[in-house]
């Protein structure tokens, strides 16, 4: 009882650490898209990036001073006296300037795609735990149905009992037969009640195994994105040698081997009923492309 208490505390302990997390990682974002968005601009215009080559810039002025003024030495020049970017520095040396700021920009770039791609992987997150919840308020509203139909059929046969508990006048005690009936009675409602609830828990237990199961694969999948993406490209090539296609055994032994583990017949089913859209047991090569193509969205 208390490793279940706890276990469900870490449990709602992490799930209330999903929401400031995810929006640390808005904000995140945010950023990097006005960083991004600044870089691009200085990158279209030359003036701005020349701007940003302070020691020519500072050269050229000194230089142009000197050759305008005649002097030997160094004088300090005022604001107010400066010459525009563009007179000064040639356009051509802020290739450099620009090289290094297309590569940061690229950087950001890839951090944005990482910072969307978490962001994806709290929504897949959040979108099981909100399945989990409902998993969970369905099997409560469904013990609360099968106790108020225990209760109504606990009703009736008290009720029956209470009716000739009462003072009524009746013979039904004076036959030789009666208790022997009532006992058989009672042991047949027993036994009939017993085997109805014991259907209805290995139902109910076999349904929230099979969802639990189903949950973990995808889970699992959803870890396995560029596992499944070379999945398809060998059998995309063997497709292609192949006109019969991938069998459901020959998708599974592929899977294994691009993900370096033994791939359960569960995950081979969802995988395979996804991508298999005419329902004829092997995925061709149409259906292949498609899986690719899908595949090549969901990690992006």
């Amino acid at each position: 009882m208390d490793g279940s208490m706890t276990s469900s505390g870490e449990v709602l302990y992490r799930i209330s650490n999903l929401l400031p997390i995810k929006y640390n990682l808005t904000a995140f974002e945010s950023l990097l898209q006005e960083s991004i968005g600044a870089l691009e601009v200085v990158l279209g215009d030359d003036d701005a990036m020349l701007a940003l080559l302070l020691t020519e810039r500072a050269n050229a002025i000194q230089s142009r001073h000197l050759t305008d003024k005649g002097e030997t030495k160094k004088m300090k020049i005022e604001k107010s006296r400066m010459p525009d970017v563009s007179e000064l520095i040639d356009a051509r040396y802020h290739q450099v300037v620009e090289a290094m700021l297309q590569e940061h920009c690229r950087s950001l770039h890839g951090i944005l795609s990482e910072v969307l791609y978490l962001e994806r992987k709290l929504v897949a997150k959040q979108e099981l735990v909100k399945i989990s919840m409902d998993s969970y308020r369905n099997n409560i509203l469904r013990t609360e149905l099968s106790l108020s139909i225990a209760a109504l059929g606990t009703a009736v046969p008290t009720l029956i009992a209470g009716f000739f508990g009462m003072n009524i006048e009746h013979d039904f005690h004076q036959r030789i037969s009666f208790n022997e009936v009532c006992a058989l009675s009672a042991a047949l409602g027993g036994t009939v009640a017993f085997l109805c609830f014991r259907n209805v828990w290995h139902s109910h237990r076999s349904r929230n195994l099979d969802k639990i199961g189903r949950l973990k694969a995808y889970g699992r999948l959803l870890d396995e994105l560029g596992a499944l993406d070379r999945a398809f490209a060998e059998m995309a090539t063997s497709a292609s040698a192949d006109s019969e296609g991938i069998s459901r055994e020959k998708f599974q032994s592929i899977f294994s081997r691009a993900s370096n583990r033994a791939v359960t017949p569960k995950e081979t089913d969802l995988v395979f009923e996804i991508f298999d859209a005419d329902n004829s047991g092997s995925l061709q090569g149409e259906e292949l492309a498609i899986g690719r193509k899908r595949d090549r969205r969901g990690r992006r």
